[in-house]
């Protein structure tokens, strides 16, 4: 084979055809749309997102319309710099290897699809600071515009990933209120489980009976899915029902396939090696902590 710039043209035209076609196949095994809310940012390093500590309730109008003046609290969110490289030998061009050269395109396809997961997932062990100064699962409060405390609740514990404490969890969420008193409809229907606990929680949720041979009754209430990133027995019940989604995944510049395959390159002149990467702009960060509650499950 010649190696030319025509050549070389054509060649990153088709490794870019073979990421986009495995990245798009990709994405339904992925969870980070349901996780999270996608925020497209692509003119902005830095977005704040001035949270808002409640959503209005429905009441009767008499009289003048009541205007809900929502506290706001200054959260940010600000884009961060991500690739990965790998490099083609000019050989493998050269003698038209081309067949080994294919798997390592994909494998760039694969690590820019899950690394939007890994991020958020990131984001559920670290339990980093979110919107109201508190970590995103603590004991939080609602509080008025005012700065009243209306009521709190916390969404995290240590129970074991067991059907009573799967009930504790869901009363927990569907009890929070907003400053009206008012439920604001929480509706867990997914699990995170880590690895050592994917059979505890199929009993629990698929089994269709329980072990006393009655009706059971969290039959298919939560997708189950397994997350082997998290630590041993802990266990994440979440709403991901809602439009806003408990974390955020903000994309400046989505994730895109990129080259330098030019002959005069000093990687090709002194290294005898074309390189190909992917590259993106963006970060993740907390939403609601109404939409999740986390257990260690060290309490087994």
């Amino acid at each position: 084979m010649i190696i030319d710039g025509k050549t070389l043209t054509d060649m990153s035209k088709g490794f870019n055809k073979i990421f986009e076609t495995t990245f798009k196949e990709l994405k339904p095994q992925t969870i980070y749309t349901e996780l999270a809310t996608v925020v497209n940012a692509p003119n902005s390093t830095t977005v704040e997102y001035g949270w808002l500590s409640d959503v209005p309730s429905m009441r009767e109008w008499i009289g003048d319309r009541e205007i809900k003046n929502l506290k706001a609290y200054g959260y940010t969110i600000s884009k961060k710099d991500f690739e990965a490289t790998v490099s083609v030998s000019r050989d493998d061009i050269l003698f038209d290897r081309l067949g080994i050269v294919k798997p390592r395109i994909q494998d760039l396809a694969y690590a820019g699809r899950f690394h939007y997961d890994k991020l958020i997932i990131d984001l559920i062990k670290d339990n980093g600071v979110c919107y109201d100064g508190k970590n995103f699962f603590d004991e939080h409060t609602i509080e008025d515009p005012d700065g009243n405390q209306v009521s709190k609740f916390t969404n995290i514990s240590t129970n074991s990933l067991s059907e009573d404490n799967l009930y504790e969890a869901m009363k927990t969420m569907r009890n929070i209120t907003n400053t009206n008193g008012d439920p604001i409809n929480v509706n867990p229907n997914m699990i995170l489980v880590a690895s050592n606990l994917e059979k505890t929680a199929d009993k629990l949720i698929k089994a269709q009976y329980n072990s006393y041979g009655a009706d059971n009754g969290l039959h298919n209430k939560f997708k189950v899915q397994v997350v082997p990133q998290l630590d041993d027995n802990n266990w994440v019940l979440m709403d991901t029902n809602k439009p806003l989604k408990p974390f955020i995944l903000q994309i400046t510049k989505p994730i895109t396939f990129v080259s330098m395959a030019n002959p005069q390159d000093e990687s090709v002149f002194m290294k005898k090696e074309f390189r190909y990467g992917i590259d993106g702009m963006h970060n993740v960060g907390y939403a609601l902590p109404h939409l999740a509650y986390y257990s260690d499950g060290s309490d087994s």
